[in-house]
């Protein structure tokens, strides 16, 4: 799903944030 997609690509920037 779209959403599924969206929160993926938001938790992948949060793990390059605190990278």
């Amino acid at each position: 799903t779209p959403a599924k997609q969206a929160i993926f690509k938001l938790s992948s920037g949060v793990c390059q944030l605190f990278r």
